[in-house]
């Protein structure tokens, strides 16, 4: 029968200590031989220029080839829609200008109805300043000269063509299109008109009679 050997406190530290050495001696080890095995397989990434030309290399000694066919049941989801040739009622050349167009819209005897219309209006107002002055006692002469004068299908057709430049030649103000200077006023319409013959126009202008008949509506 074998008796059991015991060993003092001071030895199995000893035999402790050298057993955990050795084995992180050869944890290390280890380590060391697997890291250089892994440096020695090391994996190089592709390059992926190489393999792009390769493909179109590849692409041009062998091109892909096409198999056309015309499919005779097809049917469009929408319907197409037919082509419909423009028609206009305007007798007109091709060397018709600007204005010859202008005046197919907007043909004269359009301005000469709206220069009727903005004349009974002006004279409603002539009227108006008459009884006025009668009233108030004071020199005819004073009276005659504010009256304003009728106006025709050419005023009102300036008119026009002044608002047409004001829709693209933008001011602060209105009254600065008759502005000295250069950088607000406008050459063309100061040429055309003066500026309180335009603002007089344009608030008497009419595209109706401006007597109210005895039968309209309340939005006349």
């Amino acid at each position: 029968m074998s008796r059991k050997r015991i060993y003092p406190d001071n030895k199995l530290r000893q035999l402790a200590y050298i057993s955990d050495s050795s084995e992180t001696e050869n944890t290390e080890s280890t380590l060391e031989e697997s890291s250089e095995e892994e440096t020695d397989n090391e994996v190089v990434p592709p390059n992926h220029n190489d393999l792009f030309d390769d493909e179109v290399e590849l692409q041009n000694q062998n091109p892909p080839s096409f198999s056309w066919s015309h499919a005779t049941n097809f049917a469009p989801r929408m319907p197409l829609v037919t082509y419909i040739k423009g028609q206009t009622n305007l007798s007109i050349g091709n060397e018709a200008t600007e204005v010859d167009f202008s005046f197919k819209i907007f043909p004269k005897s359009l301005f000469i109805y709206i220069a009727q219309c903005t004349n009974e209006r002006i004279e409603m107002e002539n009227k108006t300043l008459k009884e006025k002055e009668a009233s108030s006692a004071s020199d005819s002469r004073n009276a005659t000269d504010k009256m304003h004068h009728m106006t025709d299908k050419f005023e009102i057709m300036t008119v026009v063509g002044v608002l047409l430049i004001m829709s693209y030649n933008r001011v602060p103000q209105m009254a600065h299109y008759w502005s000295l200077n250069c950088s607000l006023g406008n050459a063309a319409i100061q040429k055309a008109m003066s500026r309180d013959r335009f603002l007089f126009l344009i608030s008497k202008l009419y595209f109706n009679s401006p007597e109210k008949s005895a039968d309209a509506s309340k939005l006349y």
